[in-house]
């Protein structure tokens, strides 16, 4: 499990580090997402609550974190409860 944290976030160091257009990377997260992967389908939500790489859209933001809690995704699960109280 730990080795999974480690190598998902090397991956998001690596996707940010080299890409230097944000939209580029949201790019990136989507297509991920659109594989069924829990954490990238946290990280779109996270890009449309930041608007990073995209337009700030209070809906989508929920609706990703959503698909990511229901996915088992434990960050996710926070940014739910998170966003709900705010």
């Amino acid at each position: 499990m730990f080795k999974k944290w480690i190598l998902i976030n090397f991956v998001k160091v690596i996707i940010i580090s080299t890409v230097s257009d944000e939209s580029k990377a949201f790019e990136y997260y989507m297509k991920a997402a659109e594989l069924g992967n829990a954490v990238a389908i946290n990280d779109v939500g996270i890009c449309y609550d930041d608007g990073i790489g995209v337009e700030k859209d209070e809906k989508k933001t929920f609706e990703y974190y959503m698909r990511a809690a229901e996915l088992g995704n434990a960050s996710a699960n926070y940014n739910v409860g998170a966003w709900k109280w705010n």
